[in-house]
């Protein structure tokens, strides 16, 4: 909707994408920076970010019932929380790349967790807990996990990216480059799927537009193979022949 005109509607669709999952913040100041520089003003990209604020806000009205103040202890509570639960680690930022660009994950310091469970009264009760380190490497590689045109989405982001610098790259790709890169501030957080949401489509379409790009004469052929490898990679992932995840431990 953005890139077809239709600003305002983009806008409300933003902000409730913000409201969904905040991680979307990153693309959704990439649209309004690229209205920004499209228009080489402020009025209607002021707008635009007013109109997506006022859309997320209007999802927390139910919080006025509990006083006035009451979004704003929501949101401090919950950057609090996210703070804590999603801090930032040099090792899971690694692993949320590698896991996005090669499909793999290396961990070192995991365990086993034993939890003692009894009935009382009706209800479970945790009694106790024990964790037991074990001194392995646990490497995981999602053979059938995401497609394995993850492969090249990073190679094909490198070149869109030379093209863009370079001034060989039409405005379309250079939109979709500039968001593909903030689209990876997702992953800084780690090897949850859901973070994957935010950031593949993105890449997706860099892949596809750099195709029509470089070879528009056979982009339906290419495309169409691209889309045969995707599809036959899920398939055979759900009939098992391809496992989901091989677990190796050394």
């Amino acid at each position: 909707m953005f890139y077809s005109g239709r600003k305002y509607i983009s806008a409300i669709t933003a902000g409730l994408a913000v409201a969904s999952k905040f991680s979307v913040v990153p693309v959704v100041a990439g649209l309004w920076l690229t209205l920004v520089i499209r228009e080489r003003g402020f009025k209607n990209s002021i707008l635009y970010l007013l109109l997506a604020f006022a859309t997320y806000l209007s999802t927390y009205l139910v919080d006025l019932r509990l006083g006035l103040d009451a979004i704003l202890r929501h949101h401090v509570e919950m950057y609090t929380y996210m703070s804590w639960r999603h801090g930032f680690s040099p090792v899971i930022a690694i692993l949320g790349f590698t896991k996005l660009f090669f499909r793999i994950e290396a961990w070192r310091y995991i365990g086993e967790y034993t939890f003692l469970v009894s009935t009382s009264n009706g209800f479970l009760e945790v009694v106790n807990t024990k964790f037991t380190p074990l001194n392995k490497w646990y490497i995981v590689f999602y053979a059938g996990g995401g497609s394995p045109l993850w492969h090249i989405l990073f190679p094909s982001l490198l070149y869109a990216t030379y093209l863009v610098l370079t001034r060989k790259a039409s405005s379309r790709l250079g939109d979709t480059v500039f968001l593909s890169w903030l689209s990876l501030l997702n992953v800084v957080a780690g090897t949850l799927d859901w973070y994957y949401v935010n950031t593949l489509p993105f890449l997706y379409t860099t892949l596809v537009v750099l195709v029509y790009q470089v070879a528009p004469s056979r982009f339906k052929w290419i495309v169409t193979a691209l889309v045969i490898v995707h599809f036959t990679s899920f398939i055979l992932t759900l009939l098992g022949v391809i496992p989901f995840k091989t677990l190796v431990a050394t």
